[in-house]
């Protein structure tokens, strides 16, 4: 995870829950210290992240499962 961390974009590893587990240095600069992502997602645009991230993608790559083992890997 450590060369996400330093990645040239803000990127959330969120649970099904969208708890934040993991986020990038800029995601941390960019954004409120929240817990939960949806709370960096406007009032308008939640309904459409629930459903956007709770569809389930089958992975392929086993560099991917390996990268991140969470339901979602969300890149702003």
């Amino acid at each position: 995870m450590s060369m996400l961390k330093s990645a040239p974009v803000p990127y959330f590893t969120v649970d099904r829950n969208f708890k934040i587990l993991n986020r990038s240095k800029l995601a941390m600069t960019t954004f409120a210290p929240v817990d939960n992502f949806l709370d960096v997602v406007d009032t308008f645009s939640k309904e459409k992240a629930k459903k956007y991230l709770r569809t389930e993608y089958i992975v392929k790559d086993d560099w991917v499962k390996k990268l991140c083992d969470c339901t979602a890997f969300f890149v702003l």
